[in-house]
């Protein structure tokens, strides 16, 4: 469309494009296009999974969850915390992965309310080295 931007006579937008030329570039096909403009159920949207977020639904989603972790993210950088994305330790071991990272833990014996327990921690519970 080629035309003017002008401002909306209307309710519920700003500007409008009035047209001085149209011109059609192609058909669009309903089976080369599978979400037209009627109501589609969320089954439907299952099976056209690279289709969803055009929908006014899934759209609308995007842009609420995207304004809550920004403001979470937001909140957090403010307060001097850093975001990162650290390594998933996990014991499967998949291609190799597994021999990535060694976790190991320290045995020793801590004082806990006058009796002897075997802990796999590095502090007692009240925060100090053991002794």
């Amino acid at each position: 469309m080629t035309g003017a931007l002008v401002a909306s006579q209307g309710k519920g937008q700003k500007v409008e494009l009035q047209a001085s030329e149209v011109r059609v570039l192609g058909k669009a096909d309903a089976d080369a296009y599978p979400i037209q403009q009627k109501q589609t159920t969320f089954e439907f949207l299952r099976t056209q999974a690279h289709l969803r977020a055009r929908t006014n639904t899934f759209g609308a989603v995007a842009r609420v969850r995207n304004v809550i972790c920004q403001a979470i993210h937001q909140f957090y950088n403010d307060r001097g915390f850093v975001y990162l994305h650290t390594p998933i330790i996990t014991a499967s071991d998949c291609e190799g992965a597994g021999q990535m990272f060694r976790v190991s833990t320290v045995d020793f014996e801590t004082r806990r309310a006058g009796r002897t327990a075997r802990s796999t921690t590095r502090r007692t519970s009240s925060g100090a080295p053991p002794t």
